[in-house]
């Protein structure tokens, strides 16, 4: 494949690179995808799930955590949730309504724990106390920020994020021509330039400032682009400039 072709190489796990792939492909753009994640459930701790009730609110950061907890749980004890639940992105929120569970806050435009961080401390009484779902992965500006407003926060990891194998010689070959890689954790950046060093002098493109600090400062690389935001339309669009 000529670098002249139109092609973008997307790094997340295979189910969430549907959406961007779908945008990106309704713009004439190729899509080649190299997953440098799964995930694992990890068990809810006892304690937290037998007194899930007792906190004011729940908070989601992405809908795989809302897929790991709803699969530790049975289904009378997810319809038992009558605490305030909130969510990072109306991806999320759409996972929470499939279990039977309502966000009355949705953090979007931009869809960042940061942002949910400021919907709950308007909405929250003082003290409360907060579960917050996450992948042990997960940025902890969330939890930090609830806790600096004075907030008794309890985190839940039900989930990791695991190394795939490694893709094969064909793929990252192609990857070699591509315009642009999407890089949406320092993870993705760790295992792809691993697994083929040379990836480093395409246009590597960070869904914000911890993946693009990461690039600097792991690998010495200055990301191309950064996304402003996380969320589809500002990924989409980074992408797609590198495409005109």
């Amino acid at each position: 494949m000529a670098l002249t072709d139109k092609l973008v190489v997307l790094t997340r796990a295979h189910e969430d690179n549907q959406a961007l792939r779908a945008r990106l492909e309704q713009a004439g753009v190729a899509v080649l995808e190299v997953p440098t994640a799964q995930f694992a459930d990890v068990p809810l701790p006892r304690d937290q799930r037998e007194r899930l009730t007792s906190f004011d609110a729940l908070t989601f950061a992405s809908s795989h955590a809302v897929a790991a907890f709803a699969r530790q749980l049975t289904a009378p004890e997810v319809h038992s949730i009558r605490n305030l639940v909130a969510a990072v992105g109306p991806t999320t929120a759409a996972a929470l309504d499939r279990i039977g569970l309502t966000a009355a806050l949705v953090a979007q435009s931009p869809s960042t724990g940061h942002a949910l961080a400021e919907l709950l401390i308007a909405r929250l009484h003082p003290h409360a106390r907060v579960l917050v779902v996450q992948a042990r992965h997960s940025q902890p500006e969330l939890a930090e920020l609830l806790r600096a407003a004075g907030h008794d926060v309890a985190v839940a990891v039900v989930y990791e994020n695991v190394e795939p194998a490694a893709p094969g010689a064909p793929a990252l070959a192609e990857a070699a021509h591509s315009r642009a890689i999407f890089l949406a954790a320092p993870s993705a950046a760790d295992r792809l330039l691993a697994w083929a060093p040379g990836l480093r002098d395409r246009s590597l493109i960070a869904i914000g400032a911890t993946t693009a600090a990461a690039l600097r400062d792991k690998h010495g690389v200055e990301p191309a682009a950064q996304a402003a935001s996380p969320d589809l339309a500002d990924v989409a669009a980074v992408l797609l400039s590198f495409c005109a």
